[in-house]
């Protein structure tokens, strides 16, 4: 497994063990700011961040919040340094997006995020 794979699955894991549906439902951040996970600590370890982008409106006519997956420049893991490195957009790169409905379950949530990351997981 490659170290954004490693990193990708510390985050799921990570999130499972939290109580996410209300930092991705009811948001206490303005754009551009890290949802999860929220202490440089954690940051640091999982090695990857969700920051809160832009509001759209989903297919099905629910509003909801983009939120993109990024890396995070006090990463633990030497792979995600790396891909900072040698990314144009360094921390600012974009790895995987999850638009969640304002208005999801706290299933949905689980799952929206879940598949974001193994979309990219996969690719």
């Amino acid at each position: 497994m490659s170290g954004l794979g490693k990193s990708l699955k510390k985050l799921k894991e990570h999130q499972a063990s939290k109580r996410l549906y209300e930092k991705f439902t009811k948001l206490s951040v303005s754009k551009g700011r890290t949802v999860f996970p929220k202490t440089q600590n954690e940051q640091t370890k999982v090695g990857l961040r969700w920051d809160r982008d832009v509001e759209v409106v989903l297919p099905d006519g629910r509003k909801a919040n983009r939120f993109m997956l990024q890396p995070n420049a006090n990463a633990d893991s030497k792979s995600i340094r790396e891909f900072i490195s040698k990314n144009a957009r360094g921390t600012h790169a974009v790895i995987a997006k999850a638009d969640v409905p304002v208005d999801a379950t706290p299933d949905e949530v689980k799952k929206i995020l879940e598949d974001a990351i193994d979309a990219v997981d996969k690719a």
